[in-house]
């Protein structure tokens, strides 16, 4: 895990430092973005499983549109991944999306 912030804003990874404190230690071992974003700021997260049915076209619109007015922070949980070196992921890792285009 690991935050940073391209723009020289420090308090990205003092937000992780301290989180990570108060959950014991640096070797934690997994969570969720939801949960975790809960825990900073009180917001309830809206989560999508794109492993079931939903309308993808209606979905990419939405994210899009409120991606482009700044209304979104997005994560991709990964789950399990057989060979992680052949796609340059690692399993069960949460990533956050920095862009939508």
């Amino acid at each position: 895990m690991g935050a940073y912030s391209s723009q020289g804003k420090l308090w990205v990874s003092l937000i992780e430092k301290a989180y990570l404190k108060l959950h014991g230690s640096y070797e934690f071992h997994g969570s969720r973005s939801s949960r975790d974003l809960y825990i900073l700021t009180r917001w309830l997260p809206e989560s999508k499983d794109f492993t079931k049915d939903f309308d993808s076209d209606q979905e990419w619109k939405r994210i899009f549109k409120f991606s482009q007015m700044n209304k979104v922070l997005l994560t991709i949980f990964t789950g399990t991944i057989p060979d992680e070196d052949a796609i340059g992921l690692v399993g069960n890792h949460a990533y956050a999306i920095l862009e939508v285009f």
